[in-house]
């Protein structure tokens, strides 16, 4: 069985609530680069954008790698015994919560990190040289958080197609 994961948590951030109180705070209007962005953010991304405007006037909307430890995901991961102590080993550091199903042998554990945690867990979990079916999982983390808006994460990092549904990343320097 390959291991599967699901988003279960994102933050729940009231940017309104942060630009009000920055517009009395501040001189410049910090909203200005989520305003002007041309596509649709995450709230995660308008928030951290604010915050890099609070500092940066005139910032444009995007994920400054420095701010990524202000908010937390939680994934719920199902796999093998086998795969999951590679998993965990991988998310070493997040705070988990791990519990046997019913299902003999298969375990499932919450995750819960900052998105620079799991920037860099997903980086090396989609290594060319970890197994198929840890890649797979961390593959699948990966394409959560580009559904969610967070794609940017990675930016710096090439994705390189290996199959169906499977890719790796390496970082370009």
């Amino acid at each position: 069985m390959i291991p599967r994961s699901a988003l279960v948590t994102q933050p729940a951030l009231s940017v309104e609530n942060l630009v009000v109180a920055c517009s009395q705070l501040f001189d410049h209007k910090v909203s200005d680069g989520i305003d002007k962005s041309p596509r649709k953010l995450s709230d995660a991304e308008k928030f951290l954008s604010l915050i890099d405007a609070m500092r940066s006037p005139g910032a444009p909307a995007s994920l400054q790698p420095d701010l990524l430890k202000h908010v937390t995901f939680s994934v719920l991961t199902v796999g093998e015994e086998y795969h999951m102590i590679y998993i965990l080993e991988i998310c070493s550091g997040m705070s988990l919560t791990l519990a046997e199903t019913k299902g003999r042998g298969i375990m499932a554990a919450v995750i819960t990190g900052t998105l620079d945690q799991w920037r860099d867990a997903v980086a090396f979990g989609c290594n060319k040289r970890v197994d198929f079916e840890i890649r797979s999982c961390f593959n699948q983390i990966h394409s959560l958080f580009v559904g969610a808006g967070l794609g940017s994460v990675w930016r710096g990092y090439k994705q390189t197609n290996d199959g169906p549904e499977l890719f790796h990343l390496t970082h370009e320097r």
